[in-house]
């Protein structure tokens, strides 16, 4: 049986390289204590040195090292792909705002004009008489009062007649049986303002009110899609009815129709907000009316 020939760890093997500690403690600076013991040099003292479990023992820090550090990469890797995969699933929010166009209003109604009654006028002035009798014959006995007939001078410019009438001398021969009837010009009739009491509000009126800016802007800045929407993938449209009174201030806003979710609520809160708009006008003068505005919420 052959003598094992004892190695000194601390001064190397029988290819001649140095053993000992050293090379455990430079593999991975502040190992451990269990592999920089010395304990650990004489259990491999008479043992092969080559291969096998003290080669192990020697790499197993650097080992550890990159086994280590490739853990915290992947670790990385699985952590930022899950944040990016995150902010690339997340949905895009688009709102469709729909203008209300605009209505004419109905012609007024004009109400007939009735024409004022003809104007009759007055029969042209006659000429002056002077008393023309017949001459008649009457009994001796009976009294006949004296009478003088007219001259030819007398006559002129003046109707013979049964009486003696002061008239124009400019005036007609006659006077007419029946009135002459002269028709007179059309009067101007001033149109009346009638007193209408005026409605609370309007829905239509001649020029509607609108909003000081881009509306569908306005909404789209402010607007935020509620989560709870998004997460139970609620869309579809909002209708909010408020007024605008006469100085363009927006007055009474509630939901007229709601799909859920906090959309509503979320689509009430911007009018609210809304700033001032142009008044509506009817005839010129501004009036209090109603507007319906639908927002629609969409999810891509």
């Amino acid at each position: 049986m052959a003598n094992r020939q004892a190695t000194d760890p601390m001064q190397g093997n029988q290819d001649g390289k140095k053993l000992g500690a050293t090379p455990i403690a430079a593999a991975l600076p502040g190992a451990s204590p269990l592999f920089q013991l010395s304990w650990l040099l004489e259990v491999f003292r008479y043992r092969n040195q080559e291969y096998g479990a003290y080669q192990l023992r020697q790499q197993y820090p650097r080992h550890m090292m990159w086994g280590g550090l490739l853990s915290l990469a992947l670790i990385g890797l699985l952590y930022g792909g899950t944040l990016l995969a995150n902010a690339l699933r997340e949905k895009m929010t688009l709102m469709t705002v729909y203008e209300l166009p605009e209505i004419t209003p109905p012609p007024a109604k004009e109400e007939p004009v009735t024409p004022p009654p003809p104007v009759v006028a007055p029969p042209p002035p006659a000429r002056p008489t002077i008393v023309f009798l017949t001459p008649k014959v009457v009994d001796e006995d009976e009294q006949v009062e004296e009478y003088e007939p007219p001259t030819q001078e007398d006559l002129l410019n003046k109707n013979p007649g049964t009486v003696t009438t002061a008239g124009d001398p400019n005036g007609v021969d006659y006077l007419p049986e029946e009135p002459i009837e002269i028709e007179a010009p059309p009067a101007v009739i001033e149109e009346e303002k009638k007193q209408v009491k005026q409605p609370d509000f309007f829905i239509v009126v001649e020029q509607m009110p609108a909003f000081r800016g881009s509306l569908i802007q306005f909404l789209s800045r402010e607007i935020r899609y509620p989560d709870i929407a998004k997460e139970n993938g609620i869309q579809g449209t909002v209708v909010i009815q408020f007024l605008v009174n006469e100085k363009g201030q927006i007055s009474n806003p509630h939901i007229l129709k709601d799909i859920g979710g906090g959309c509503g609520e979320e689509a009430l809160r911007v009018v609210r907000s809304m700033p001032e708009w142009l008044p509506g006008k009817q005839r010129g003068v501004p009036v209090k009316v109603q507007m319906n505005l639908p927002v629609k919420f969409h999810l891509e």
